[in-house]
Formats: C-alpha cells, sequence, structure tokens
C-alpha cells in the first residue's frame, strides 16, 4: 500500500457525476423580469457554465434559454465573468 503522498486530491471536475460538453451556444437568463444575453460555454445533465456581462448571485434561481431548452437553474459560483449553474 502507498503512502499518502501517492494520491492527489481529487478536484471539482474529478468530483462531477455528469459529463460536460463543451457547446459555446448564444443563451439568455432571465429573473424578475429582467433578461440578459448570455454564452453557455458547457453543459452537461446536470447543469451549465456559461459567460455574461453581469453575473448573478451565488444562490440565485433564475430561468436560463438555450438551443431550444428551457430550465430553472440554480447559481453554485461566479468568478470572472463566468457562473456555473445546477439545473434544477
Amino acid at each position: 500500500m502507498g503512502d499518502a503522498n501517492d494520491f492527489e486530491p481529487a478536484t471539482n471536475a474529478d468530483r462531477r457525476r455528469a459529463r460536460r460538453i463543451d457547446v459555446w451556444l448564444p443563451g439568455s437568463m432571465s429573473c424578475g423580469g429582467h433578461d440578459q444575453a448570455v454564452t453557455v460555454v458547457d453543459m452537461s445533465d446536470t447543469g451549465a457554465r456559461i459567460q455574461a456581462a453581469t453575473l448573478p448571485r451565488i444562490g440565485e434561481e433564475l430561468r436560463l434559454a438555450v438551443a431550444g431548452w428551457t430550465g430553472r437553474v440554480k447559481v453554485r459560483w461566479a468568478a470572472n465573468g463566468e457562473a456555473g449553474l445546477a439545473i434544477l
């Protein structure tokens, strides 16, 4: 058996259950009657990563529309012009 130094800690990407697919599609998000254009960078069965000029707050629930799909999502993280969304 190896020692503890033989193992690397898991990253967030390692913990994901659903495989993400790069998509780079235009979309929109809306919350409280305000719509904003976004670019959906990647998607999976459980979430999406977007780029937007103005990012929603962490914990905020909103509607995401992209490529004929519309659904409710919750913001899990937001930084550097991008946000991670979990599909509700």
